[in-house]
This record gives structure tokens, sequence and C-alpha cells, in this order.
């Protein structure tokens, strides 16, 4: 039996440094330094200089300074949320703020340009405030008073890096062995359910990553602005009826007896709602059980906080709920239809369109549960599509570098490699044409492209071509049309 006890597992708030680009997922925005010049300051030093901010970086050599503090917005309007910063200020005597409308991150903006006086220091601040998914970005910039006029465009282009566009495609994409991540829905293919991301800006952990949080985790879901998780934990119990399943939770999670249960309906499933508040470690935490039960699969989800931090969680509460689904036929990881072949736990599907071929799952040696391969059949044309979930530090190169080696075996000539950037499904992709045979020529064009740590791998084939036909830039029409037969492969992204 899996239930939660004592305290609380905490999820780090992810952060993300590639290169020139600092992205916060937490509270949706990314930052991109203007030069070599900005360094991106670590959390310790961050805190140092506002405990509120999240990121921060600095142009020592100039004096410049960045800091982005983003706040839940509530009912404060941008003009508000000015007046209330420059009221906590220590404006400069005799100086006067000015503030303009402008856009930042494609939103309308409010920047400020304030003197203030901090630590008996005196600078000069351009700030620009913006409104994104519930919450207003305070992008304060500042150097020295008296060099303000030489470092003011310097701030504008550093202040004007900032983007709040990370969550038109969730961040969280994550393919485990028995289970998927994509597109905010949490498939779970071993326990025959799946949770969908609640409104907000929740970060997930999934299979290991969970599990390090709680031992019997799947998912762990955490919104750091408001201060809440939520912890998803499947089970498989013979012969434990809901209530029961629900108060012994209860009981081991050191509830008060009397604790209310209340019902509430899932589709053709009842959900068990329990609130409790439970001191730990001097610190009094709020829990929200939820519990659902069908046939012998059992789903608890744990939703926690600080008490002063689920005081508004009555609200979110209908949302969280309907999140999960507990089928009464678990969803399968793989789709077999008379025409496609789709693979739901890696997110590819291959389609037969009208080729007249058949489309057939090719066994994937000792790496099943991690990845899965299709091939297609149809005339002289022949095309494979694969799917990966790879380790972390495993790139492209290592797909690439095994179907070179395996083409080289079948007798392709590595010396006609060529080497062309193209796309896949709207993923950026490395395209690698090779040929082999000095007459009537075989000809074949890979494929590879990722997202995140799922690869993915299309191969054109043609046998027989007549030499001087064929070339890298005809073997990309394989991807769409070939000598009148349409054949499709499709990376899923929204749905699945």
């Amino acid at each position: 039996m899996n239930c939660t006890a004592g305290e609380p597992p905490r999820a780090e708030p992810p952060q993300l440094v590639e290169g020139d680009t600092f992205s916060v997922l937490d509270f949706a925005f990314e930052i991109r330094r203007p030069s070599e010049d900005w360094e991106f300051w670590d959390e310790n030093k961050v805190r140092q200089v506002n405990g509120s901010a999240c990121m921060g970086m600095a142009d020592l050599k100039k004096e410049c300074m960045l800091l982005v503090v983003p706040e839940r917005s509530g009912s404060t309007d941008l003009a508000g949320y000015a007046k209330l910063l420059l009221s906590a200020m220590q404006v400069k005597p005799g100086s006067q703020p000015e503030q303009k409308r402008v856009e930042l991150a494609g939103k309308a903006a409010l920047q400020i340009k304030v003197a203030a006086v901090s630590q008996e220091i005196s600078s000069r601040y351009l700030i620009y405030l913006v409104e994104h998914e519930g919450f207003i970005y305070q992008v304060n910039a500042w150097t020295n008073d008296a060099l303000f006029a030489e470092n003011e465009e310097r701030l504008v282009r550093a202040a004007e890096r900032l983007t709040t566009s990370l969550r038109r495609d969730d961040p969280d994409n994550v393919v485990g062995a028995t289970f998927s991540l994509r597109a905010g829905v949490y498939r779970d293919f071993e326990s025959g359910f799946s949770f969908r991301k609640p409104a907000g800006l929740w970060t997930a952990k999934a299979g290991d990553q969970a599990r390090q949080q709680h031992a019997a985790a799947r998912l762990l879901l955490s919104e750091r602005a408001s201060g809440t998780a939520i912890l998803v934990i499947p089970e498989t119990i013979p012969n434990l009826k809901h209530d029961d399943y629900h108060r012994l939770l209860l009981r081991r999670m050191q509830a008060a007896p009397n604790t209310p249960v209340r019902r509430v309906p899932l589709g053709d499933l009842e959900v068990q709602v329990s609130r409790f508040d439970r001191r730990v470690k001097e610190l009094e935490f709020t829990y929200v059980l939820i519990t659902s039960v069908r046939d012998q699969r059992h789903v608890q989800l744990l939703v926690y906080g600080l008490r002063p931090n689920m005081s508004r969680i009555d609200e979110r509460l209908n949302d969280i709920i309907s999140g999960l689904k507990v089928p009464r036929q678990p969803e399968t990881a793989r789709l077999d239809a008379a025409n496609a072949l789709t693979d739901v736990r890696l997110g590819f599907s291959l389609s037969v369109g009208d080729t007249g071929g058949k489309a057939i799952w090719a066994p994937l040696p000792r790496t099943d549960a991690i990845g899965s391969q299709a091939t297609l059949t149809a005339r002289n044309l022949e095309y494979f599509a694969q799917g990966i979930c790879i380790a972390e530090g495993l790139f492209e190169e290592l797909a690439i570098k095994g179907a070179l080696t395996r083409l080289a075996d079948l007798g392709f000539d590595l010396t006609t490699r060529q080497n062309l950037d193209d796309s896949l499904c709207g993923l950026p992709a490395k395209q690698i044409f090779l040929a082999k045979g000095a007459g009537p020529r075989d000809l074949v064009s890979l494929w590879v492209a990722r997202r995140a740590n799922t690869v993915y791998v299309f191969m054109a084939s043609e046998s027989q071509v007549p030499n001087g036909q064929g070339d890298p830039m005809a073997m990309r029409t394989h991807k769409i049309a070939r000598s009148g037969t349409r054949v499709l492969v499709a990376i899923r992204s929204r749905s699945h």
C-alpha cells in the first residue's frame, strides 16, 4: 500500500540555461543575454539582490544589472502595480518618475524610468511591467545614476530580450518504458489512467524523476508561483472498495478521524475528496486527497502546499479532478488501424495512404521498452519510421550513427553521403542521402529529428533508379508524395 506521509516532497524550480538563453519554466518566460559581456547570476546571487526575483544577469564592465520578478496580478492592473512599486522605492529627491506605454514580448507594457537610492547608492532604473498568464512581470534593469545616459540603450536592449511565449508548446515532454508525458497529458499505459495538467504554470517530473521525490509516485507537478504541488500515485489492489481505500489513506496520512469525505462525479466514476491540515516540522500544510477506483485500479492525487498557499485551492479543484481519466478499457501504447500505425507512447504514426502497400510493426531487439519502429512497403518504395526514447546526454548523432552502420551493412556507399538541413513534421531535422550501385541505383534518404528525450527517424528508399535520376532534393518528396502515391509520417504533439 503506497500512502504519502511525513514531509511533502519538494520540487526544485526548473531553470534551464542553453547557450545565451535562460529559461524559467515555472513562470513561462525566457530571456536571452544581449552579448557575452552579460553573465547570468546563479540562484544564490539572485536571492541576495532580491528575494522575490527568479533570474538575474549583469554586465559588470558597464555596471549594468537586470532582474526579473514575476508576481500574481490578481485584480491589479499595470498602472496600479506601478503605483505600488514606486511607493516602495526611495525615489531620489527632486527626481520625477517617467512612465509611458510600450510593447514588450509582443504585449502591451508599461515602461518606468526612475532615479532611486538603495543602500546609500544612487541608481537609475529602467523598469518594464508586462502581464502574461495571470502574472505581472517586473523586468528591472538599472545602472549607476551617473552612467545612465551612457547605458540607457544597453539596458533597453537587455530588457527587450524577454519573451513570454514558452507556453505555446508545453515544455514537459518525457517518454518512458510504460508512460508518456506530452502536450500537458501524462498517460500511464501500465496502470491504465491519464492525467491532464490543470490550468496554470505547472511543471512536471515523471517516471524516475518523480520517484526521486516520492518512491511510489508516477508524476509530480509543481507550480512555484502558487507554492502548490500534486502527487499522482496509482496502485493495483484486489478486493479493496473505494470507501475503504480512501479512509485507509487518510489514516496513513494521520488525518483526523472525522475528516469529511466529499463525493464528486467524474464521468461514470466517482472520486472522493478530503481536505485536512497537518503540522510537519513546525510548518502548517494543507492537503487535499483525491481518490478514484475502477475495478482493481486505484489512483490517488495528493494536492498540497503550505496552508497560506492553499487558501484558494477549492477554486481549482474542479479543474484538477477533471484532468483524471480512468477508462473502462485502458489506453494502449500502440494503435493498429487498417491504414495507419500509431505509437501513442512515442508520439508518431505511419500511414499507408493510397500506396496499396502494407505497414507492419517491426521488432526492435532488446529496446522495445524505449523504442518502436514501423515499416511500409509499396511497389519499389520502402518507408521506415522509428521513435526512440533516449537518455539525457545522447542525441541525434547516436541515431544517425546506428542508421548509417545498418545501411553500410546493406551495401550502401557511405562516400556518397550528402548532408542537408531539413525538417520533419515541423521539427528541425538532418537529412542524409546515400546511394548504392553503379548502374540503376538504390537510393535512400534519412531524416532525424528530436523533441526533448525522443528521437524520430524517417527513412524513404527506392530501388533500381536509372542512373542520373534521384537526388537528395527529389528524395525529400518521399515525405509527401512519390510516383503518384502518398505516404504520411506524423509526429504527434497536440492531442497525443
